[in-house]
């Protein structure tokens, strides 16, 4: 089905934290998933669009059938995603998919890196738009892998499992 499908079916995945749902097709690819297994959830955070007028079509393409296990914060990562982690902890996957600027990245990579499970995976779409995801690779210190996908580059990395980074003070 996709990447994040496949991902997420590898991780056996039931706790997922995702930023940036647009019309939802990230949403529907990690749901098709976690929704397989007992407890399983998303929580996507995403800012509301009003001045564009598309707020209605944010998680669009996610059907009535999974969003049991969906939870969507319509609010900015700076706030959004401190409350997507006070309710899902710790994290099987993350994917980011948000904010594009750098420091927008750095802030969210660290919070949501550091609500990752070890053995778990980080994802971030969209890596070729500035250094933000190489820079974040060297501060883990963590091996990165880059999968292009049409036009755009999709960075991931697998927490150690040896890795007891994941605090809990990420939440709230």
């Amino acid at each position: 089905m996709s990447f994040l499908y496949s991902m997420a079916e590898s991780l056996n995945a039931k706790q997922v934290v995702e930023t940036g749902v647009a019309l939802g097709d990230s949403s529907l690819a990690i749901l098709a998933s976690v929704s397989k297994r007992s407890g399983g959830r998303l929580i996507s955070v995403d800012r509301p669009y009003l001045r564009f007028g598309s707020e209605k079509h944010v998680g669009a393409a996610v059907p009535p059938h999974l969003r049991n296990c969906w939870e969507l914060i319509r609010e900015a990562d700076r706030s959004g995603i401190g409350k997507a982690l006070g309710r899902l902890y710790p994290l099987d996957m993350c994917h980011y998919d948000s904010d594009k600027s750098y420091s927008g990245r750095m802030f969210g990579y660290s919070r949501l890196w550091q609500a990752l499970r070890p053995g778990g995976v980080f994802i971030s779409d969209d890596i070729q738009d500035n250094l933000a995801f190489f820079h974040f690779s060297e501060t883990v210190q963590h091996k990165y892998f880059v999968v292009k996908s049409r036009n755009k580059y999709i960075g991931f990395i697998v927490k150690r499992a040896t890795d007891r980074s994941y605090i809990d003070d990420t939440r709230g």
